[in-house]
This record gives C-alpha cells, structure tokens and sequence, in this order.
C-alpha cells in the first residue's frame, strides 16, 4: 500500500469505528469527526485480520437491528456534528444517508483491493 493510503486494515478500523459512533448516536446526539488515516490500523497476523473481519459482521447485524427500529420521530431527530468542512446539525434521517453513502465509499474501496490481490497485482 502507498504512503499515505488506507491498506484494507486501516479501512475496515475506520467502518468499525463509524459503526460504533452510529450506534451511539441515539445516545450522544453527536458525531464527532472521524479522519481515516493511513496507518491507523496495524494488523500482523491472519487471526487479527479474522478478529476484525468478525467485527465487522458483528457491527453489521447491529446496524441492521438499529436502523430497522428506528422511528419517523427518530429520523426527525437533530443530531450535532463535526465534519472536515466545520460543525453543523442535520436529522438523523439525513446523517443516516451520509453514513451509509460513506460505507459505499470505503467498501468499493476494500472491493478493489480485493480484487487486485487476487489478480495478483
């Protein structure tokens, strides 16, 4: 991986960390920046790489169950944030879009990295 890009480790860390804030915005009302930084995630063996892939699906079928028992008043629901752009406030219907438009992001992400290991490159 260049310097400066996100090796799939690092990737997978940050939609697991993006994960957790999600799930505690009912909580917090607040979602805090969060940068995904090459190099933020160190993984030396295939069990920690299993670990984090477990994570994900675990984070996964929580964020199902959380988004399927949201509410229409739930998703009226103002939610504070901190962005690269500056602060701002939105709905949790419309963080909800963003959140997910950045999983596709980071996901098509980790997809061509896979797909580039095995073509071999």
């Amino acid at each position: 991986v260049p310097d400066g890009v996100m090796s799939p480790a690092d990737i997978a860390g940050h939609l697991t960390h993006a994960d957790r804030m999600l799930l505690d915005l009912p909580a917090t009302r607040f979602k805090g920046k969060d940068l995904g930084l090459a190099r933020q995630k160190v993984v030396a063996s295939r069990s920690e790489y299993d670990d984090l892939v477990a994570e994900l699906e675990d984070l996964g079928a929580k964020r199902s169950d959380f988004i399927r028992g949201l509410t229409d008043a739930d998703l009226r629901t103002f939610i504070r944030f901190e962005a690269i752009a500056g602060k701002g406030e939105m709905d949790l219907g419309a963080m909800l879009h963003r959140y997910l438009d950045h999983e596709c992001h980071h996901r098509g992400a980790l997809s061509v990295y896979l797909r580039s290991y095995e073509a071999g490159f």
